[in-house]
C-alpha cells in the first residue's frame, strides 16, 4: 500500500516541520531540556523525510536508496538515545553535555559498527532488486531491543521523580510511552504499515503544548530567568535530598540598575550581565528575583567547587564598576547558601536574599558567611513573605483613611490613605515591617495598586465629594515611581472609576524623593500635567538638598512630627528651624500640611502658624473606610450635601 505509507509518512513530515518552525519562532529558552527537544525534531523531520523521499520514487538507484537508509537508521538510534535523556531533563535529574559524552560516544561507535557490517553483509537491512528497502528479522530485534532499553531507562527516570513531578509532565511521560506502543502493535499486526514516525510526530506536538511561554520565565530588561523561571527549573531541585548550592549576588543599590538614567539603562544592565554573570559561570542557571538581587544555581554537588565560585564571584563584585567610562561603582554582597540545609523553597531563598541584603548594607559587607546569617532574622522574613503571599485574596489587607484638618475651611477637605496587613489570625502587622520587604521582592506594587483601586472605589461609592473631601493622599514607593507604565497605570483606575485626577494627591516621601532618578522625575511631571496633586512627605527625615527638591513639582509639603514637635517645646533654634521649613514652602507657593499634632496644646501653637493643614490623633486617627464616611458626614463642609 505505497500511498498510504506515503502518506503517513507525509503527514509525520508535515506535523513534526511545522512544529519545529513555531518552535524557533517562540524563542525559546533553550535550557538543557529544550535544547534536547529541539534535536529530538530536527532528528525526527529529518527521518520523516528521508521515509517521504524513500516510499515516493524519486531515488532511482539502489546505492541512493540505501545511503538514504543508512541516515535513517543512525537518526533512528539517535533520537532513541534522546528521549530517555529529555525525559531525565523534564524530571530535573542533573544532566550535561560533559555527564553525557561517554554516552554519546559508546552510541557513535555501535551505531558505526553496525552500519559498517551491515555494508558488507546485508545482515540488517537492503535495498531489493525492485529498489524496495527490506529489513532482517536480525534487524528488528535489534529496532525493538533499542526502542525497550530506551523506554525502560525513561521509566527509571519517572518512577523516582513521579511524587513531585507536575501532573503535565506525568501525562507527556504516560502519552508518549503509550503512543509508541500503539504504533509498534499496530505495525506489526498490519505489517506495511509506517505509524510509528506519525506516533512520535504527535508526541512532539503534546510536549509542545505543554511548555510554558518562555518569556513568563525571563525578566524582561536583563534577560536572565526570573523568579517564576526558577520555580519551574529549580524548586523541585532545592527541596529535594541531594545538595544544591547557590550564589546569592545582592546590589546595594539597585536603582543604579533598574532606575539609571534612561538612555543608558539598558547598556548598564548588559553590561553588568556580560561582564559580571556570563563570565562568571557558563554552565550554571543564573535568576532574578527582585531588584539587584540573583541567584546563581551551581550544577555541581561539590561544596569546594561551590567555595571556589564564591572566591570567583566576591573578586568580581567587590569593586565592579559600569556604565560610560566605569564612571558607576555598584557595591555588592555575596554569600553562598546550600540548599536544602539551609533553605528549602522559593520564599526561603528570597528570605536569605533580603537578609544578606540588609546585612551587606548595614555592615559594608562583600562577602556575608552561611554561618554569619541568624536563623530566627531568616525565619521572620520567611514568615512575613508568606503573609504578604496572598493577603488580598484572603482578605487581609484593608485601607484606612485619617482625616486632615483644613485651616483655612475649618474643616475636612482632604485626607491621607493609609494600608493595613493582619496575619491570618487577624493580627495588625506594621506597615515598617511589611512595607520594606515588598519593596524588595516586587509585591510593593500589587500593594500599591489595591491601595489605588480601593480609594478610588470608596470615594465613587461612599459620594465622598458630597461631604464636602476634595482630595484623598495615597502614598507611593519609589519602586511604583520608576514604572515605565506608572502614568497609564493610575490614570486607566481613576478612568475607571470615573474620578477626575484633582481627587488624588500623590504622596513621596523626602526618602524617595532624594533617590529620584530620570524616570522618577519623568514620571511625576507627566502626573503633575495630567492634574494630580504631587505631596512631599514627611518633610525632615532624610537629608535631601533643597534644590533637589525644588526640582520636583510639589503642590503640598508635609513637614513630619520630627521637626513639629521639637519646635513646640523646644528653645528659640528649634522654632527658627521649623519658621524656614515653612517660608521655603510659601516661596515654592505649595501648600504645608503640619504633621504629628497629638495634642490640644500643640494644635493651639499650629493653628497661629503660616500653614494650611494639620494632620494628627489630636484631630481623627486612621479610620475604617465606615467610620469615615460618618466623620465626613459629621464634619462637612457648611452648605454641602
Amino acid at each position: 500500500m505505497p500511498n498510504t505509507i506515503i502518506s503517513f509518512d507525509l503527514c509525520a513530515l508535515i506535523i513534526a516541520a511545522s512544529f519545529l518552525i513555531i518552535f524557533l519562532i517562540r524563542q525559546p529558552l533553550m535550557i538543557f531540556q529544550d535544547k534536547v527537544y529541539l534535536n529530538i525534531v530536527i532528528a525526527t523531520v529529518i527521518i520523516d523525510l528521508g521515509s517521504v523521499i524513500d516510499s515516493s520514487g524519486l531515488i532511482g538507484s539502489a546505492a541512493g536508496l540505501f545511503v538514504l537508509r543508512n541516515i535513517i537508521v543512525t537518526l533512528f538510534f539517535y533520537t532513541m538515545f534522546l528521549w530517555p535523556i529529555y525525559f531525565a531533563a523534564l524530571f530535573n535529574f542533573k544532566l550535561s553535555l560533559g555527564k553525557l559524552k561517554p554516552a554519546i560516544i559508546v552510541l557513535a561507535l555501535a551505531v558505526s559498527a553496525i552500519l559498517v557490517i551491515n555494508f558488507f553483509t546485508k545482515s540488517l537491512f537492503y535495498i531489493d532488486s525492485s529498489l524496495k528497502y527490506k529489513e532482517t528479522s536480525l534487524f528488528q530485534t535489534i529496532y525493538s531491543v533499542a526502542l525497550a532499553i530506551s523506554f525502560i531507562t525513561a521509566t527509571c527516570f519517572f518512577i523516582p521523580a513521579r511524587v513531585y513531578t507536575s501532573v503535565e509532565n506525568t501525562f507527556i511521560y504516560i502519552f508518549v510511552l503509550l503512543s509508541c506502543i500503539v504504533a509498534l502493535v499496530v505495525e506489526n499486526v498490519l505489517h506495511t504499515e509506517e505509524i510509528f514516525p506519525l506516533a512520535i510526530s504527535i508526541s512532539i506536538v503534546s510536549i509542545y503544548f505543554t511548555m510554558p511561554a518562555p518569556e513568563s520565565f525571563v525578566d524582561r530588561m536583563t534577560g536572565l530567568f526570573n523568579e517564576e523561571g526558577f520555580n519551574k527549573l529549580c524548586a523541585k531541585k532545592i527541596s529535594g535530598k541531594r545538595k544544591t548550592y547557590c550564589i546569592a549576588v545582592c546590589l546595594h543599590d539597585a536603582k543604579i540598575v533598574t532606575a539609571f538614567v534612561q538612555r543608558d539603562r539598558t547598556e548598564m544592565v548588559t553590561e553588568i550581565k556580560k561582564k559580571a554573570f556570563e563570565n562568571l559561570l557558563k554552565n550554571s542557571l543564573i535568576f532574578k528575583f527582585f531588584p539587584g538581587t540573583y541567584l546563581i544555581v551551581l550544577d555541581k554537588e561539590d561544596e569546594n567547587f561551590a567555595n571556589t565560585v564564591l572566591k570567583k564571584a566576591h573578586e568580581i563584585f567587590t569593586n565592579f564598576r559600569a556604565g560610560k567610562e566605569k564612571s558607576i561603582l555598584i557595591p555588592a554582597t555575596v554569600s553562598l547558601i546550600c540548599c536544602p540545609d539551609q533553605a528549602s523553597s522559593t520564599d526561603e531563598i528570597k528570605a536569605y536574599l533580603m537578609h544578606i541584603l540588609d546585612k551587606g548594607i548595614e555592615e559594608n559587607l562583600s562577602l556575608v558567611k552561611s554561618q554569619d546569617l541568624p536563623v530566627e532574622n531568616i525565619h521572620f522574613l520567611f514568615n512575613t513573605q508568606n503573609l504578604l503571599n496572598n493577603a488580598e485574596e484572603e482578605g487581609r489587607l484593608k485601607v484606612l483613611y485619617q482625616p486632615i484638618y483644613s485651616l483655612k475651611t475649618k474643616t475636612y477637605d482632604t485626607a491621607e490613605a493609609l494600608l493595613r496587613m493582619t496575619d491570618k489570625n487577624g493580627n495588625v502587622i506594621s506597615p515598617s515591617v511589611f512595607i520594606p520587604i515588598s519593596e524588595r521582592n516586587g509585591s510593593i506594587l500589587e500593594l500599591e495598586n489595591f491601595m489605588m483601586n480601593e480609594v478610588c472605589r470608596t470615594f465613587t461609592e461612599r459620594h465622598l465629594g458630597s461631604y464636602g473631601l476634595q482630595t484623598i493622599g495615597i502614598n507611593l514607593s519609589s519602586v511604583e515611581c520608576i514604572q515605565d507604565n506608572l502614568r497609564d497605570t493610575i490614570n486607566g483606575i481613576l478612568k475607571k472609576y470615573s474620578l477626575p485626577h484633582s481627587c488624588i494627591s500623590i504622596e513621596i516621601t523626602e526618602t524617595a524623593a532624594g533617590q529620584a532618578s530620570e524616570s522618577f522625575n519623568t514620571n511625576i511631571q507627566a502626573l503633575s500635567q495630567d492634574g494630580y496633586s504631587i505631596c512631599l512627605d514627611n518633610l525632615g527625615t532624610g537629608n535631601t538638598s533643597l534644590k533637589k527638591l525644588m526640582s520636583i513639582p510639589f503642590n503640598i509639603i508635609k513637614i513630619d512630627k520630627s521637626i513639629v514637635i521639637p519646635s513646640f517645646s523646644g528653645g528659640e533654634k528649634e522654632k527658627v528651624l521649623f519658621q524656614s521649613i515653612l517660608d521655603i514652602s510659601r516661596i515654592s507657593k505649595a501648600k504645608v500640611v503640619i504633621q504629628g499634632v497629638e495634642t490640644a496644646e500643640g494644635a493651639e501653637i499650629v493653628s497661629k502658624l503660616d500653614a494650611d493643614y494639620i494632620q494628627g490623633y489630636y484631630y481623627s486617627t486612621p479610620l475604617e473606610e465606615d467610620e469615615f464616611e460618618e466623620f465626613l458626614k459629621k464634619n462637612r463642609l457648611p452648605g454641602s450635601i
